[in-house]
């Protein structure tokens, strides 16, 4: 396998890191296979592996490399039989072998109507280009896929471009650090108001955060509730939101993988009113802490959570902000709590980080 490479050069934040850390963490403690393989990461991938002390010296090969879109399309790849790039797209105009790529983008297989609705023609059309783009790129550049759930494979299948390519489906999962609780690391969180919910990502146009101050002030004026909305933005992220939001909103920053299962403890609830997914790891963290979780109605969602969720309109801030004050303050509501106990059993019941690993190097050797 030492003609094998782990692209993860092209991940600068959100799930894909945790993935890949996850996965590279795995791969090191390997003695059958982390001496035979090639890894190349950006360097937020290489901070995160350092946190965790994993040992890059045991791949054949480590190199730290950033890749930002499609600049990296002139990039000369060394003589490798096959690249495995977590998540794609794989920018290459000159690589000839086999590749194999995550596929985790909802703007191209996924509905966008309420994305239409939700941000103005300009925005809208002109992401609609970045993604068409990165369409043809995905084809062009992927021999195999791997997606993380059934509907992405099904929706990949219906597209002429994608019809003919062999699609692997492997499970996302919690990261390992979730079980490891000695390996927690605190996060400095401002003083709590009388309820606070938390999300935990990246600020993509799809994920909706917009609402997050409408739904703070609907809170406060009708039911003179003090809620607090924690997000974890990078300082690029939270330049770009409006005043009103940055008024309203708790911005803490990104936090590390070891500092995830200690947010999700500081907070009330956890919140995600997103309009596209491929897959979000987020509602399986949050069960699994036994977090109160708020979703957006959608199949991706429910396909996940299941029944261990209040999901909400996300296109109704009176819808969500209605359902936040019963779940919390109506005492008949009360009555019939979600049971989180049984929530946790059911993410242990899921695959693996363990999992994912075994059959991420399955495919590998198959290839």
């Amino acid at each position: 396998m030492n003609k094998i490479c782990i692209n993860a050069s092209n991940l600068q934040g959100g799930g894909g890191v945790q993935v890949a850390v996850s996965f590279l963490y795995k791969l090191s403690e390997s003695k059958e296979y982390a001496s035979t393989i090639n890894v190349v990461v950006s360097s937020v991938v290489s901070i995160e592996l350092s946190k965790l002390n994993v040992q890059v010296n045991n791949f054949a090969s480590y190199k730290v490399f950033n890749c930002y879109g499609f600049e990296c399309a002139f990039k000369t790849w060394p003589n490798y039989e096959v690249i495995f790039t977590i998540f794609g797209p794989f920018y290459s105009f000159f690589y000839r072998g086999k590749s194999i790529v995550g596929f985790a983008q909802p703007w191209i297989i996924g509905d966008l109507k309420d994305m239409k609705k939700t941000h103005s023609f300009l925005l809208f059309y002109k992401l609609r280009l970045k993604f068409f783009i990165q369409r043809v790129i995905f084809a062009l550049n992927s021999t195999e896929f791997i997606v993380e759930a059934d509907f992405v494979k099904d929706a990949l299948y219906k597209d002429s471009l994608y019809i003919s390519k062999k699609i692997h489906i492997v499970s996302n999962s919690i990261s390992q650090i979730f079980h490891e609780t000695s390996n927690w690391e605190s996060v400095k969180l401002p003083k709590k108001s009388s309820l606070v919910l938390g999300y935990l990502g990246k600020n993509y146009a799809h994920k909706n955060t917009k609402l997050f101050p409408e739904i703070i002030l609907f809170l406060r004026d009708k039911f003179g509730i003090h809620l607090d909305i924690f997000v974890t933005f990078s300082d690029e992220e939270w330049d770009s939101c409006s005043s009103i939001f940055r008024q309203h909103v708790t911005n803490i920053g990104p936090i590390t993988i070891k500092q995830c299962p200690n947010f999700y403890m500081s907070v009330d609830g956890v919140i995600s009113l997103s309009l596209l997914e491929c897959f979000s790891v987020l509602p399986l963290e949050a069960i699994f802490m036994r977090r109160p979780l708020f979703l957006s109605d959608r199949r991706f969602h429910k396909d996940i959570a299941l029944n261990y969720a209040t999901y909400v309109d996300p296109l109704s801030v009176e819808d969500i902000s209605n359902k936040i004050f019963n779940y919390y303050f109506s005492q008949e509501i009360n009555k019939n709590l979600i049971d989180k106990d049984r929530g946790h059993d059911y993410i242990n019941s899921l695959p693996s980080a363990s999992d994912r690993f075994s059959n991420y190097i399955k495919i590998l050797k198959d290839s």
